[in-house]
């Protein structure tokens, strides 16, 4: 029953993004359309308004009416913090799917690595401020290792689950990722979280993952016509700009760590992509494209191809 209404909240929130403003009776016509409205119940006002105040307190959405044009949520009350933005954003996509049962094999997705089962572990142990016991196999390692760990944090990026905080063993701050993890559990000892560390401060300057503590720099990069449409829709950094606009290419800076994850996503842009600055960063991409073409070379010379 829960989950039912769960749904109902978001497919409410959805269906009034989508109108933009919507009146009563028009909401009601688009519920007895719904799948969710397995009874073929009406949509009562009172029940409209219950889920009105639920979906207040749970996702901190005000539902507004304007008399003229009806119901409407203000775009300022859509900006919010990104967790809940992809929460909802993902549970929306969940409800369409009930819509579109018959079209399930015409709508693809990429497989999610393993893992996600530790997120509520992680989130308990957070909240008690207690550490937990991992169990961890790098890849690289031949053994796994088990260690203590202070999660500070939870991070997705590229669709794979982090937990940032300190291995007790070694004193560093880390993130591990969730399909890695052999086992995980809670323990009773207890951890102070550092007054100083903020999550998203922490994060703000980076590209992924890595490069935390490094100091930011101001990095610019050259991005021909072909690919610079693909950079503006979907910004590679928080601060990204662009800065100068020409006909055959563009600009953009951002105030970043030029962090190894960022060296990966330039060079699959291939030659659409330009590293100006910093220098230092733009020697290494060098140093890799010219590892790339003296392997390929050197397998070309041996009558691999």
């Amino acid at each position: 029953m829960a989950r039912n209404f769960f749904n109902r909240y978001v497919w409410l929130i959805d269906t009034i993004q989508r109108y933009k403003y919507i009146q009563f009776d028009d909401l009601q016509r688009e519920w007895n359309r719904s799948v969710l409205n397995e009874n073929g119940q009406e949509l009562a006002q009172r029940t409209f308004f219950n889920h009105k105040d639920a979906i207040a307190d749970m996702f901190g959405i005000d539902i507004k009416y304007d008399k003229a044009r009806g119901y409407y949520i203000a775009e300022e009350e859509l900006n919010f913090e990104g967790f809940r933005n992809w929460l909802l954003s993902s549970l929306s996509i969940n409800n369409l799917l009930l819509e579109c049962s018959d079209m399930r094999d015409k709508i693809l997705f990429d497989e999610v690595p393993g893992g996600q089962q530790y997120v509520k572990t992680v989130v308990d142990a957070m909240r008690a401020s207690t550490e937990l016991e991992v169990t961890y196999q790098r890849f690289l390692d031949d053994e796994p290792r088990t260690f203590n760990l202070q999660p500070y944090c939870i991070k997705c990026f590229k669709q794979r689950w982090y937990v940032f905080g300190k291995n007790t063993y070694d004193k560093k701050l880390k993130c591990y990722a969730f399909d890695r993890v052999m086992s995980m559990h809670s323990t009773d000892k207890k951890f102070k979280l550092p007054k100083s560390f903020d999550a998203k401060e922490y994060f703000e300057p980076l590209y992924g993952i890595v490069g935390g503590g490094e100091k930011p720099e101001l990095v610019k990069i050259k991005v021909l016509d072909e690919q610079r449409g693909h950079i503006r829709t979907l910004p590679l950094h928080s601060s990204q700009k662009e800065t100068e606009t020409k006909e055959e290419y563009s600009i953009f800076s951002y105030y970043m760590v030029p962090s190894f994850d960022f060296l990966m996503e330039l060079l699959s842009m291939e030659d659409m992509v330009e590293v100006l600055a910093p220098e230092k960063f733009r020697r290494e991409i060098k140093r890799q494209i010219d590892g790339m073409y003296k392997l390929y070379n050197k397998r070309n010379c041996r009558g691999m191809f």
